[in-house]
């Protein structure tokens, strides 16, 4: 079967055509991550399986088609996991630098000061020149002041350092994708907030 054709039969969800393209590159893809990226096998399963899901929802909202196809099916799919593989790899290069932060300044101080300086800036662009315990006090409110479920969203997200694919498990979103949309809107909605605050 061409990638067309199963490009096509993705679409009208036959599972046939899934099972048949998801059992032939499922052995490469794996033996490609643990001998090129030095990946374990129970990572390289995890990072196959959000891939595939991710390449299957581009064609089923249309981003991916017969048409738009440029590559093999197969080297789409590596694209994204490549891509999922180094935002992963440097968000774990990031965690490292704070946890040696932490150790020689006090894990519970900075991770809070941390946390509540990353929504500020995301809220309205630039670094708060307020004090630490103002900062932290204003946080704590303004995301209190949210709704769900944008208020559980941020702080799994910011204080609880979960995935998008862990929040979109826990909250039932259909996908990480779905998890970033919402955590925008929200993001969006503490905007104003945050301005009110500014103007105290």
């Amino acid at each position: 079967m061409t990638d067309k054709e199963y490009l096509r039969r993705f679409a009208l969800n036959d599972q046939s055509a899934m099972a048949d393209f998801y059992d032939g590159v499922y052995p490469k893809f794996l033996t490609y991550f643990q001998n090129k990226y030095k990946k374990t096998e129970d990572y390289t399963k995890d990072l196959f399986h959000e891939s595939y899901m991710a390449m299957y929802d581009n064609i089923l909202c249309g981003k991916l088609s017969a048409d738009s196809l440029t590559s093999s099916l197969y080297q789409y799919l590596l694209g994204i996991a490549i891509h999922k593989m180094q935002a992963g790899d440097r968000k774990n290069h990031e965690l490292e630098k704070e946890q040696l932060y932490f150790r020689a300044y006090g894990e519970e101080v900075t991770m809070n000061t941390r946390v509540r300086k990353k929504i500020m800036e995301e809220a309205d662009g630039e670094d708060s020149d307020r004090k630490h315990l103002e900062l932290e006090d204003f946080v704590d409110r303004a995301v209190a002041e949210l709704k769900p479920p944008c208020d559980r969203i941020l702080r799994l997200f910011y204080w609880d350092r979960l995935s998008g694919v862990e929040i979109a498990k826990l909250m039932n979103y259909s996908n990480a994708d779905s998890v970033k949309t919402q955590k925008n809107k929200c993001m969006n909605k503490l905007k104003p907030i945050v301005d009110r605050f500014r103007r105290l």
